[in-house]
């Protein structure tokens, strides 16, 4: 009779392949947790703005008025852009208000000379007219 020896595996052995599957299946899931972890670090913390140093040229320009006043109104934020010509600021001035008035006052006075002169020059021309036709 022959007989062959049956494999059975002993209880060594199958508790040696229970702890290889309880490592293997330990490792995956530390695998599968770090490549989460880093997924989820590239989703919510992305690419971050690339910082550079250096120095940068800036043209400022210092401004002055001609006259004297205080600056009741800005018409331009700090760091925006102007071209020549623009209104930046509006000036109370009591001393440009004051020549301001004494120039419409020249300019009516002036407009009072001018009237009176063509007014006296019509009166000339019509006292002449009258001569001629009384000598005529």
């Amino acid at each position: 009779m022959s007989t062959q020896p049956t494999q059975q595996p002993t209880q060594n052995e199958a508790a040696n392949a229970s702890s290889k599957k309880s490592i293997i299946f330990g490792v995956g899931i530390v695998v599968v947790a770090m490549v989460l972890l880093a997924l989820s670090g590239f989703i919510f913390f992305g690419e971050k703005e690339d910082i550079i140093t250096g120095q940068v040229e800036v043209d400022e320009v210092r401004i002055a008025g001609k006259v004297p006043g205080r600056i009741t109104e800005f018409l331009v934020s700090e760091g925006q852009s102007v071209h020549r010509g623009d209104t930046l600021v509006r000036i109370y001035s009591p001393e440009v208000l004051a020549k301001l008035e004494q120039a419409q006052a020249a300019k009516s006075a002036a407009e009072a000379q001018s009237q009176k002169a063509q007014a006296g020059a019509r009166k000339g021309a019509e006292g002449r007219r009258l001569r001629d036709v009384a000598e005529g």
